[in-house]
């Protein structure tokens, strides 16, 4: 497992072309390690990858959502990485609710969370969940910043509109928030009765619905900022709806980019962790043809003189004979040829994880062209779209806090 260089080799392209080849170059750039019982990383894995996100302005981490596994590896580099620098964990989850839920740990209140979210259903995707809980509490606690740049979630209007009653400026707009909150809780009511998701607020309400809040609003900031939060999020909703998939993905990836953007400007030179699922923090157009948070972070890093690190975490069986993926979980480019790697190689005891830097396959993938082998066609999205997969035997569901229904298809 001794590695032949971690920034890369040099490869004669013409020389090498077949999978045995290719199959020795990733197990020359392979490293293992582990999670020690107080969620620490050790090993030569973890220090080259340590070592290397210590010298970048990002690293993005695209996961299979919804395990216990990622947490506990993000959890040890949210530990690591925060005394090199790094400031903020942006996670794939909407503004509003982040915020809040960043106040409600700040303020000592974490014990509030399973409540929370119990009541208030389907309002924070993911990090309802224990182990995602435990991660964003533990990274406030370090003196990270939350930033949530996703959308609304589904069931997140109710939440949204709650605050909006809130900051009412006026008799009238507080009216107007209410009659709002109030049908999107018959709404939800319906949905849950019925199953039927079209009663959701989101993707229910109309323009006109959202020009009448914004007139009962105007002049109010922050209440027109939680009227453009919800419009968006109902396009983004409502195109999905209607079939068009491209166009719904291109809109939330624009929204993603836009709040992100905002917080570099408002916190210059911010270094930041990103935790998405896969597709989103790759480098290039993504599985989902969209140039996405991965692709965004990796030029600002360009601009910033230091660059990014492309993370894609994976479990080992995962295509492998006997491998699951939940529906809950995101799908990854097909891996088979690590897990197979990962299955050859002589850990450690006790370092269940290894770490394979797939960028020295890229040279030898575009000097195979159009003759890649469909077999290794997985490999080379993922060569061409990540820098380096952490790579663990399986992954394990993560519970939902006390008294949070799993999320749909779970």
């Amino acid at each position: 497992m001794v590695g032949a260089g971690w920034s890369g080799v040099c490869v004669a392209q013409e020389a090498v072309t077949s999978s045995d080849e290719i199959n020795a170059l990733i197990a020359d750039h392979a490293w293992a390690f582990g999670i020690d019982g107080e969620g620490g990383l050790f090993g030569e894995g973890a220090d080259r990858l340590v070592g290397e996100a210590a010298g970048v302005s990002f690293l993005a981490i695209g996961e299979q959502h919804l395990s216990n596994e990622t947490p506990a590896l993000c959890g040890g580099l949210v530990r690591a990485l925060a005394p090199r620098g790094y400031g903020a964990l942006v996670i794939e989850s909407g503004e509003l609710v982040t915020g809040y839920v960043e106040g409600m740990i700040r303020e000592g209140r974490a014990a509030e969370a399973p409540g929370f979210f119990a009541g208030r259903p389907y309002t924070m995707a993911f990090f309802d969940h224990a182990p995602e809980f435990a991660l964003i509490e533990e990274a406030v606690g370090l003196g990270y910043e939350l930033w949530g740049i996703d959308q609304v979630f589904m069931g997140g209007a109710r939440f949204a509109l709650g605050e909006l009653v809130e900051v009412a400026p006026s008799d009238g707009a507080r009216e107007a928030a209410e009659a709002a909150l109030a049908r999107a809780e018959a709404g939800f009511g319906e949905v849950i009765a019925s199953g039927n998701p079209g009663a959701v607020f989101l993707f229910s309400a109309t323009d006109g619905d959202f020009d009448a809040l914004e007139a009962a609003f105007a002049g109010s900031e922050a209440g027109l900022r939680i009227i453009g939060e919800l419009r968006a999020s109902s396009e983004i909703y409502k195109l999905y709806q209607s079939g068009a998939n491209y166009e719904s993905n291109l809109a939330r990836i624009e929204l993603m980019k836009r709040h992100l953007a905002a917080r570099l400007r408002a916190a210059p030179g911010t270094r930041a962790i990103l935790k998405f699922g896969t597709f989103h923090c790759a480098r290039g157009y993504s599985t989902m043809n969209q140039l996405d948070v991965g692709n965004f972070v990796g030029e600002v890093g360009v601009l910033r003189g230091d660059g990014s690190l492309q993370l894609m975490v994976v479990p080992a069986d995962l295509g492998l004979e006997g491998g699951t993926n939940p529906p809950a979980r995101v799908s990854p480019p097909d891996s088979s040829a690590l897990g197979r790697a990962y299955v050859a190689i002589d850990r450690p005891e006790e370092q269940e994880w290894v770490l394979f830097d797939v960028r020295p396959l890229r040279a030898v993938f575009h000097s195979m062209g159009d003759d890649v082998d469909g077999t290794l066609a997985g490999l080379e999205r993922i060569a061409w779209s990540f820098d380096v997969v952490a790579m663990c035997p399986t992954l394990t569901d993560a519970e939902p806090l006390p008294g949070v229904p799993p999320l749909p298809g779970r």
